[in-house]
């Protein structure tokens, strides 16, 4: 069986739970969260709302690539 990488676009809108003292502190925590884990598997508490996605990409991986 051959092995490929696939690109695949999202954008998504997903509630997270996060405790802060302020608004702009978690905005500051929402942002950190998603550019460290860059999608939908936050250890936080969490809600999907909506997803839009698409493949964009599918290159097939050589051996030793």
């Amino acid at each position: 069986m051959n092995k490929y990488q696939v690109g695949v676009w999202l954008e998504e809108v997903v509630l997270i739970n996060i405790e802060a003292e302020n608004e702009e502190q978690a905005r500051e925590v929402a942002e950190e969260l998603v550019d460290e884990e860059g999608g939908s598997t936050y250890e936080l508490s969490h809600k999907h709302r909506h997803r839009e996605f698409s493949v964009v990409d599918i290159e097939e991986i050589k051996d030793g690539i």
